[in-house]
């Protein structure tokens, strides 16, 4: 009678360390910080070894922003946020829009629009017509200028910390999940994952 073989067990590579970050979930943060505890490996080959929870009144993506950039060094990130079938469900800023791909998308066709202005060159019709059609994307902001200026400012230094990895946990991320890739701009491209309520 031969040997009985035993299953191999898989061995999952521990690659990185995560920074978890827990944004506006009420008492479910601390059940985020105790998952994380007991599940340490997600998906991909990612450690999460703290977990920040931030919880207070009136948080928006701005917050959100901030607190990836108050983890300097940290390269990759698992971010929990409460999902909406547009987005996340958090607003870009105090009294702003959802955050949503669209808007997201129109924040960084602002920027580039920033970039590639010339003062005083004069615009050709497609121009301006491009350009009024992103003051009507703009508008559907309802941000000030000082605020669409501070989000691009946070955008700018997120991606300056040239991120590795970016994670996200939610419900749900709307129709534009690739966008939120875009805006931080990490290394590799972001797994997501979204789970029923």
């Amino acid at each position: 009678m031969g040997a009985i073989q035993q299953p191999r067990r898989s061995r999952t590579k521990v690659s990185s360390q995560a920074r978890g970050i827990a944004l506006g979930l009420g008492d479910y943060g601390t059940l985020v910080k105790d998952y994380f505890k007991a599940n340490p490996c997600p998906p991909r080959d990612l450690r999460v070894d703290r977990v920040d929870v931030i919880d207070q009144g009136g948080l928006t993506f701005i917050d959100l922003l901030q607190a990836i950039i108050r983890a300097s060094g940290v390269k990759d990130f698992v971010l929990v946020v409460h999902g909406h079938p547009s987005g996340l469900a958090l607003s870009l800023g105090p009294g702003g829009a959802n955050c949503n791909g669209q808007h997201l998308q129109t924040l960084m066709d602002i920027e580039r629009s920033i970039e590639l202005e010339r003062p005083g060159e004069r615009l050709t019709d497609a121009q301006r017509a491009q350009q009024s059609r992103l003051n009507a994307r703009r508008a559907e902001l309802r941000l000030s200028d000082q605020v669409i200026n501070q989000l691009i400012d946070l955008m700018r230094r997120v991606r300056a910390m040239r991120l590795n990895r970016v994670e996200w946990r939610s419900c749900n991320l709307g129709k534009k999940p690739d966008v939120l890739t875009q805006f931080l701009e990490p290394i590799r491209q972001m797994h997501s994952v979204s789970f029923g309520a």
